[in-house]
Order: C-alpha cells, then sequence, then structure tokens
C-alpha cells in the first residue's frame, strides 16, 4: 500500500490503532480536566495517556495568596493600618507613664479588651462596603470557596491585631533585660492570635446577615458579652469558679496576662493554647458557611436616574411640607432600628452601675494589685461618663448617615420635596441634644465627678459639642463605613486617652492638651478635689487653669459656642459631597 502524500500511513502511526481495530474508548472529563493553569494536564508519553499534573492545589494556593494580598491592600487602602498603629502608639506610650505595678495590671486588661477585639467591627464592614459596591456578586461567582474567604478576611487582620499588642505587652511588662524582652515579644502575639481570631469569626458569623452596623452590633452583643465580662471577672479574681473556663477567651485572657507577667497559667499553657484555638477554628467554620450564604437585601431607598429633575414642591401639595418632612424622616432619621433607641438607657445603666460599683473596684484593686484608684475617679468619670457619652452618640449617628449615603439617601435627597441640607441639620441637632439630656442625668447618678456642684453639667454643655463634631467629620471624610470606623475609633481612643494624659503627665503638657476639643471640658473640673481621694484631679490642665485664671461666664460661652463653630466646617464639605451629582 502507498502511503499518502503529506505524512505516513496509519500503520505507521504509533498513536493510531491498526485498521479494523477498536478505538479505546477517551477517558471521561473529570473535575480536575483542562489544560489551563488552574486544571490538570494530561500528558503524552509514548502513545499512552501519561501521568497527571496535580494543579489544583497550585490553583487554590494561587487564589488564596491574590486574596490575601488584595485583602492587605484593602486595609491600608481604607487606612484601617494607620489607625492601628496610631492606637498601638497612644497606648503604649500611656503605659510607660505609670508606675510598672500599674503597668502590669493594666496592661493585660487593655490588650485583651481593646486591641484583640480590634479588627471584629472592620472586618464587618469590608463585608458591607462590598455589598454596597455590588462587589460582592464577584467574590461569590469567583473561585475562591467560603472557607478560602473567610480565612483571607481574617488572617490580616489577626496579623495586624498581633503587631499591635507586641509593643503594648512590652510597655506593660517592663522587661529587665534583652532576654525578658524576646520572651514578651514571642509570646504576646500567640496568646492574642486565638482571641482575635475568635471575635473576628464571631462578628463575622453574626454580622454578615446585617445590613447596618448597628445591627450587627445588635445581632453579636449576646454572643460576645459573655466572651468578654467572664475573662475579665475571671482575671479579677471576682470568678475564680473553673466553669469560667469553658468560656473560650478565658484560656486566651490567662495567655494574654502570663505573657506580660512571665507566670504560666494555671493548668499549663499548652492546654489552654489548645482549648482556645479549637474553638476558634469552629468559629472560623461557622462564619465560612455564613459568607457562603445569600446576601440581604442591598437598598432601603428607591434609585433615582441621575439626570431626572428634582419636582417642585408644589406637585405634592396634597400632604403638605410638615407631612413631607415626617415622612422623608421616617425613612431616614436616625433612629429606625433599636441600636440609637439603646443610647439612652446604656450609659445610664452605666453610670448607676458605677456608684457601687467604684468602690468594691477600689478594694479589690488594693488587695490583688496593691493599687490605689481612688485619686483616679475623675479620669474613670471623665472616659466613661464625660467624654463617653458624646462620642458614642455621635458615633452611632455618623454610621447612620454614613450607611445611608452608601445606600442612596443623597439621590433621595436630591429628588425630595424639602430642604436639602434637613438631614444632616437634624442629625447634628439630635447628636447635641441627646447628648446634654443623657449627661445631665448620668452625671449625678455616677456619684464620682470630681465636684457635686454646677461644675459638673457646665463641662456636660461643654462635652456636649463633641457629638456633633463627631458627625460632622465622619460625614466629610468617610466614604463608606471603614473609613467611618476609622474616624470613630480615633474619636474613642481621644475620650480615653485625652483624661488619662491629664491625669498622668505633668504640667508643662496642659498647655498641648488644652488645643484638643475632649480636654475642654476638663479645664472646667480641673483642680478639683471632691472624689479624688484628696488629689488635684487633672494635674496637666490645672496648673494652666491657674496661671490664666478666666471667668466662667466668659468660658462656657465661649467653649460652646467654639465647639458648635467647629462642626461648620466639615458640615459644609459633608453636605457638599452628598448633593454632588452622582457620576455616570
Amino acid at each position: 500500500m502507498t502511503p499518502r502524500r503529506g505524512g505516513p500511513s496509519r500503520a505507521s502511526r504509533p498513536d493510531t490503532p491498526p485498521t479494523g481495530a477498536r478505538r479505546p474508548p477517551a477517558p471521561a472529563p473529570g473535575p480536575d480536566d483542562g489544560d489551563g493553569p488552574d486544571g490538570d494536564a494530561a500528558v503524552r508519553t509514548g502513545g499512552r495517556w501519561g501521568t497527571r499534573i496535580p494543579g489544583d492545589a497550585r490553583a487554590a494556593r494561587a487564589r488564596v495568596v491574590a486574596a490575601l494580598r488584595q485583602e492587605t491592600g484593602l486595609l491600608a487602602e481604607r487606612r484601617v493600618t494607620h489607625v492601628a498603629a496610631g492606637l498601638a502608639a497612644l497606648w503604649t506610650l500611656l503605659l510607660l507613664v505609670p508606675s510598672p505595678t500599674t503597668a502590669r495590671a493594666l496592661g493585660p486588661h487593655l490588650i485583651f479588651l481593646d486591641t484583640a477585639g480590634f479588627g471584629a467591627l472592620f472586618a464587618v464592614a469590608l463585608v458591607l462596603v462590598e455589598r454596597a459596591e455590588r462587589t460582592d456578586a464577584v467574590r461569590r461567582v469567583s473561585p475562591l470557596r467560603p472557607a478560602e474567604a473567610a480565612l483571607c478576611r481574617i488572617l490580616p487582620l489577626t496579623l495586624l491585631t498581633c503587631a499591635m499588642a507586641t509593643p503594648i505587652a512590652l510597655a506593660a511588662a517592663r522587661p529587665a533585660d534583652a532576654a525578658g524582652a524576646l520572651r514578651v515579644a514571642l509570646t504576646a502575639p500567640v496568646a492574642v492570635a486565638p482571641v482575635a481570631v475568635l471575635l473576628l469569626a464571631c462578628c463575622l458569623a453574626a454580622g454578615t446577615r446585617a445590613r447596618t452596623l448597628p445591627g450587627v452590633v445588635t445581632g453579636a452583643l449576646p454572643l460576645l458579652a459573655p466572651l468578654l465580662v467572664v475573662p475579665v471577672a475571671h482575671l479579677l479574681g471576682v470568678l475564680d469558679h473553673p466553669i469560667a473556663h469553658a468560656v473560650p477567651t478565658t484560656a486566651g485572657a490567662r495567655l494574654i496576662e502570663a505573657s506580660v507577667t512571665g507566670l504560666p497559667p494555671a493548668g499549663g499553657a499548652l492546654p489552654a493554647l489548645l482549648w482556645a484555638w479549637l474553638w476558634a477554628a469552629i468559629a472560623v467554620g461557622v462564619a465560612a458557611r455564613a459568607l457562603g450564604g445569600p446576601p440581604p437585601a442591598s437598598s432601603r431607598f428607591p434609585r433615582h436616574r441621575p439626570g431626572a429633575a428634582r419636582p417642585a414642591a408644589g406637585r405634592r401639595a396634597g400632604r403638605g411640607t410638615g407631612g413631607r418632612i415626617t415622612a422623608l424622616l421616617g425613612l431616614a432619621g436616625p433612629f429606625r432600628d433599636p441600636l440609637p433607641w439603646l443610647l439612652i438607657p446604656a450609659p445610664l445603666l452605666t453610670a448607676l452601675a458605677l456608684r457601687p460599683l467604684w468602690p468594691a473596684a477600689v478594694d479589690l484593686f488594693a488587695d490583688r494589685y496593691a493599687i490605689d484608684l481612688a485619686p483616679h475617679a475623675p479620669t474613670v468619670f471623665a472616659a466613661l461618663i464625660l467624654l463617653h457619652v458624646p462620642i458614642l452618640i455621635g458615633t452611632v449617628i455618623a454610621l447612620r448617615w454614613v450607611e445611608d449615603a452608601e445606600e442612596g439617601l443623597p439621590r433621595l435627597v436630591r429628588v425630595a420635596p424639602v430642604p436639602a441640607p434637613l438631614p444632616l441639620l437634624l442629625w447634628l441637632a439630635v447628636a447635641w441634644g441627646l447628648s446634654l439630656l443623657v449627661q445631665a442625668v448620668a452625671i449625678p447618678l455616677s456619684g464620682l465627678a470630681p465636684t457635686a456642684g454646677p461644675e459638673s453639667l457646665v463641662a456636660a454643655l461643654l462635652a456636649a459639642s463633641l457629638a456633633p463634631l463627631v458627625v460632622a467629620v465622619v460625614a466629610a471624610t468617610a466614604g463608606n463605613r471603614v473609613e467611618a470606623l476609622v474616624a470613630t475609633k480615633t474619636a474613642g481612643a481621644l475620650s480615653v486617652g485625652v483624661p488619662v494624659a491629664a491625669a498622668l503627665l505633668p504640667a508643662p503638657a496642659g498647655a498641648a492638651l488644652a488645643l484638643l476639643p475632649p480636654a475642654w471640658p476638663l479645664l472646667v473640673l480641673a483642680g478639683e478635689t471632691g472624689n479624688a481621694g484628696g488629689a488635684t484631679a487633672f494635674p496637666a490642665l490645672a496648673d494652666l487653669v491657674e496661671r490664666v485664671p478666666l471667668s466662667a461666664a466668659i468660658v462656657v460661652p465661649m467653649g460652646v459656642l467654639a465647639g458648635l463653630l467647629l462642626c461648620v466646617p466639615p458640615a459644609r464639605r459633608a453636605l457638599s459631597r452628598s448633593l454632588a451629582p452622582s457620576p455616570g
């Protein structure tokens, strides 16, 4: 037989069966077949199908690395790393001011309550931002599995939390040599990591189905309360029963205390570490299932075509101006879910609890740590009542404004027959009035004010302007929930850091502190000795008050006016941003 031109005959082809022979059946394609980088490539060797090259593991590793790189870039882009570095520097410097005994006593509590849970709300806020920007749909159709998505969301925030905890633990431990510093630097991140993973996963699991950050807090609070309260009570010796170790974060809190003090936890470090990581792994699995579920409805507000004209007010004369404003505020007001309504009773309950708990805490710290807390009553009063109430109220209302802006409220306002600045101006007024009202009741309830005279109410009047200032600044600078959390986290740190600095720093620092708005209410109370155990309240500011004596009739109106005037530039910028034409 003469072979055909242009190629060998069928008999001479090594990979072709002879004429009349049955061709072997082709192998069924499997899920890993493919020639691309994401599948297994099948290779021919000697006319037969050779061994498969495993590519699924390489593909999984590649997509996880890419997702981790993207998540890390998001943390830097949203300025989460900036606020983490700022908080770590602030707490480190403040822990270097008191005595080593006080620093070792307060350090574990600060690391557990503030640092370990740093990224919990940020993790959920990133999910909500993805939902508002419609990028979560891309993630759902991507090859990234829910477990991988949860891991990539939790791991960068956990590493950031561990990096924050290291300098804070070093400042609290005050190691005497390099070996002690190395021990603290190695053990503190190991102790913080399982607690951070557990809190992050719990917030993701509880908050993925929520539509707003207040909804996340409302849903996660019943889960987070025992995880935070029981370990602190155990560390203080209030709850010494072995059942406290059933709460997994108790093991992590014990490990954090051991990393600072150098004393091994009861029962050994390894069982505590394994117990904490076991529950952290379970929580990550639950969070992965939650991330794989369907998202809730993305927006409450009707969409509007950018080019449509705003209707005149007379076209809807049937309802009247008051009815139209009431309808708009019912849809976009600050009190549409349960959390803002809790702003009123929560500070009052805190103040009411401080009256019996503060003497008990003074006796407990004196017996357990040999620390006298009585001179620090004004600092606790300023951090938990005087400055905390307006910052808390301003934070919740500011987050509501940013969430509404993300979900389409500016589009609704542009076409609604109401004044365009009305929602923001209303929220600023509500923040100021509510803050003043709550403080007027909470201050006498707490019993911690340095003086029982009218000076405390004057300080509350000056502090109330912080609530609208927080709302205006966040509305002007934050474009999404993550950036809003960054701003409010900074404000919360100042509300604690300023009174602590005014109480611990020497007098020359008072001139610099007086430039910060949170220090203005403290100027009224500086120098008082009523509930400070005979010590002077806020000595760093008391010297400034003595050197620059001013009448209260001048200081109070000037302070209130200055606080409200500070709200004007950010409020104008926020209005110009919210009412700008939509792109496209």
